[in-house]
């Protein structure tokens, strides 16, 4: 008799072999079509892999501009101020008659900042601390996804989904980028991976241990995900002096915030006591067991909800509830949200989600709400913001495309077989296959449907795609065989047309990841130590603060003639070629899934540790601010200083050192940025650059109040120092001749000092006193 998996068609991929029985088959194959629980080595063997990709070399090349050092610098500013509430970002002075550039921050939420901070109060501030947050989330979701989905599918699915997201471009990429997107992505997935264990995972017998260990775990991750959060409110939170009433009072303080969530923390508390005892007595342990294991995955599912509504806004929680709206709508199962403990998830949701939010609301008012709910959701979704690229339904195919190459190929076979089902006889398909092609389907749509297209927005829809592909590949040996040829013949098609493209545009793969997609490419890589490391300049890579600064193992594989991009994509489709041809014969499947797979680790493995490093230098400021610190006259900070910016773990001092803590640093001298805003100059210079970015109003003013005379440099764009020079001496130094510090001023002359980078330099500028 046919179990109810069987007759669903988990099995269906199982590929026949003769001289096996049906029983010695089933048993020989078990790995491949039955839910088991994933070993702790083999558990231990998925983290050491997502290690492998994730951590080399995470910290060991510069930040981007401008969204890694964009937030960094928010980060930076809170581990100095230790404002744990309220982000900020800017200068915090006043030039000329400009407004001050500095702000509270309010276009994203809180939850890549408190990550970056606490790694930073950990290790030190240092391009690791910054980045590690987003690998280990990155690591997390792989773990989670094979745990999962060998549970409910089987250890094949669970693994190879984890291999097919892990390398897949956009997913590694963003795995590397200091942005909101993966905290976001990874914690609505972990959150859409827990649902799936507690609504699809199979009824097992469980012992009262492992039931109260499945539900401590589960409330010790809620206490951390809300204990600290109270107590920011309650340290950082509190009336200001304009405050009158006593109900302004209580909104502006944090500990009233406070006693509000600890009610509801307390009254989750006691129904939950009272509930398990009532059940304890009242049902089988088996059945006891399994009902709450299944309720601490939904009380999970609720939490990180909550973190990936406080990583990137509403969508954290409407777009999961969109894809739940809809499975429950087609597949009719409305009885099943009733074991989703749903009462309880809504209280530990406001418990976990709302702290930050309602203390921002308390702290800033309606500039919050206008700036954050009105500017950066419902004018991106409806009006666009910061509009580059358009289109419909083709836009994000072509991205995805390149997001998942070289799997995209088998993501026709992934739908064709889904629909396939559909217009089966029985027509039958689980709830949790519909449950993954509705998580793919909705993300897909929503961001198709908004006015502000990113290349990044498709990053939701990667990963059930994954998924979708990974059940492809499952039942690809059971089909027909001309079937298969013509899957293998499609799939190389798509995979060429992709890789092909990819191959001839570098910056395709970079545009995954990150912004300003117009930006011109560079005209020299540092792929040849005797290469100049911009057009023009002097200075050659092999004598470059790139090299003095970057690892070993890095330089050498920036060196070496193979791993050169044209190369690697083009040995990358080969071999993806190769093993999609394999798979399609019969005796090929598993060698070419093999080979499929290996293009797509090499890939992974060469973008992280020399794709990437190879734009570093001129999509990074870290290394001109390293030779500023060199050249400058640094000033000695205080004790407080020195403290929020050291490793607070016992004997961290060498631990810092050894993910390149510096602690801050600033010059005497005065350094401006000059009609500039890369983001970069901020966060390196530690908020100390001063910003002009308007001459008429700010550069005269900069000269009577900040320069006063004194040696300065100035950042600016390539190969503008000879007419910049010119002018300050001709037009601005005789307007403040006879201010304070210019009366024995004759001219200024200028040094290069840094000229590294495809797009800015570094200049000092230093005065030259008058004869006699």
């Amino acid at each position: 008799m046919s179990t109810d998996r069987e007759q669903d068609g988990l099995t269906e991929g199982v590929p026949a072999r003769q001289g096996v029985s049906d029983s010695g088959q089933r048993e020989r194959w078990t790995w491949w079509t039955s839910p088991q629980r994933l070993s702790r080595k083999q558990m231990v063997a998925v983290w050491i892999l997502a290690g492998a990709i994730f951590l080399p070399n995470a910290g060991s090349f510069g930040l981007w501009d401008p969204w890694e050092t964009h937030y960094g610098e928010v980060t930076r500013n809170m581990v100095e101020t230790s404002d744990w509430l309220s982000p900020f970002w800017g200068f915090r002075s006043k030039v000329g008659t400009e407004p001050v550039a500095g702000k509270p921050f309010f276009s994203k939420p809180i939850f890549l900042f408190w990550s970056e901070a606490f790694t930073s109060r950990l290790i030190g501030l240092s391009d690791w601390s910054i980045r590690l947050p987003i690998a280990l989330l990155a690591m997390s979701v792989l773990a989670l996804l094979a745990h999962a989905l060998s549970r409910i599918y089987s250890p094949f699915i669970g693994g190879l989904s984890a291999l097919i997201v892990g390398t897949s471009p956009q997913f590694f990429f963003i795995g590397r980028q200091a942005q909101t997107d993966m905290p976001f992505v990874a914690m609505m997935s972990l959150g859409i991976l827990f649902f799936m264990l507690g609504a699809f995972g199979p009824a097992r017998a469980r012992s009262a241990v492992r039931t109260g260990w499945a539900v401590g775990i589960s409330l010790a991750l809620i206490l951390l995900s809300t204990i600290p959060q109270y107590g920011v409110l309650a340290t950082d939170l509190f009336p200001t002096g304009e405050t009158t009433s006593f109900v302004q009072r209580m909104w502006q303080t944090g500990t009233y915030h406070v006693a509000v969530y600890a009610v509801l923390l307390i009254l989750f508390g006691a129904t939950l006591y009272r509930s398990i005892r009532k059940d304890r007595r009242a049902m089988s342990p088996d059945a006891w067991g399994d009902k709450w294991t299944r309720r601490s995955y939904f009380w999970l599912f609720y939490v990180c909800c909550a973190h990936a509504t406080l990583a990137k806004g509403l969508l954290g929680f409407l777009l999961p509830g969109a894809i739940l709206f809809f499975y429950f709508l087609i597949t009719k199962r409305w009885r099943d949200i009733g074991k989703m403990d749903l009462p309880r998830g809504l209280m530990l949701f406001v418990a976990v989600g709302f702290p930050w939010y309602f203390g921002m609301f308390a702290k800033h008012g309606m500039a919050y709400y206008k700036r954050f709910f009105i500017h950066d959701h419902f004018n991106r979704m409806n009006a666009g913001v910061h509009q580059i690229d358009s289109g419909t339904f083709e836009h994000f195919l072509k991205w995805l495309s390149y997001g998942m190459w070289p799997w995209i190929a088998l993501a026709p076979l992934a739908f064709l077989l889904f629909f396939r089902r559909l217009q089966s006889e029985d027509a039958r398909i689980r709830p949790e296959n519909w449950f993954v092609f509705l998580w793919f389907f909705i993300s897909f749509t929503v961001f198709t449907s908004s006015s502000t297209k990113f290349h990044h927005y498709i990053f939701p829809a990667l990963i059930p795609l994954g998924i979708l592909v990974a059940r492809a590949i499952q039942e690809l040996p059971s089909l027909d065989a001309n079937i298969r040829r013509a899957v293998a013949v499609v799939s190389v098609l798509l995979a060429g047309i992709v890789g092909w493209d990819i191959r001839t545009n570098p910056q395709s793969l970079r545009n995954l990841f990150t912004y300003k997609y117009d930006r011109p490419m560079p005209d020299s890589l540092p792929v040849d130590v005797n290469a100049p490391v911009a057009d023009g300049a002097a200075t050659v890579w092999g004598d470059s603060l790139f090299y003095e600064m970057t690892n070993a193992p890095i330089l050498h594989a920036l060196n070496v003639s193979w791993t050169q991009f044209e190369p690697w994509i083009g040995g990358t489709l080969f071999l993806a070629c190769i093993g999609l041809l394999l798979m399609g014969l019969k005796r090929g499947m598993y060698t070419g899934l093999g080979t499929l797979a290996a293009s797509a680790l090499g890939l992974a493995v060469w973008g992280l540790n020399v794709y990437m490093p190879s734009f570093t230098p001129h999509w990074s400021q870290k290394y001109l601010f390293e030779k500023l610190y060199a050249d400058c006259t640094l000033m000695n900070q205080s004790e407080e200083i020195e403290e929020a910016y050291s490793s607070h773990l016992p004997g961290g001092d060498g631990l810092a050192e050894w993910f390149g803590a510096t602690g801050k640093r600033v010059c005497e001298e005065d350094i401006i940025s000059w009609l500039i805003t890369w983001r970069g100059e901020t966060y390196y210079s530690n908020n100390e650059i001063i910003p002009i970015q308007k001459e008429a109003t700010q550069f005269e003013a900069y000269l009577k109040d900040f320069n006063k005379g004194k040696a300065f440099y100035v950042m600016m764009e390539r190969g503008k120092e000879e007419s910049w020079t010119r002018k300050l001496n001709k037009t601005y130094l005789p307007k403040v001749a006879e201010e304070e510090g210019f009366q024995t001023i004759q001219s200024f002359t200028h040094q290069k000092i840094f000229d590294e980078n495809r797009y800015f330099i570094l200049v000092k500028i230093s005065p030259v006193a008058k004869k006699g």
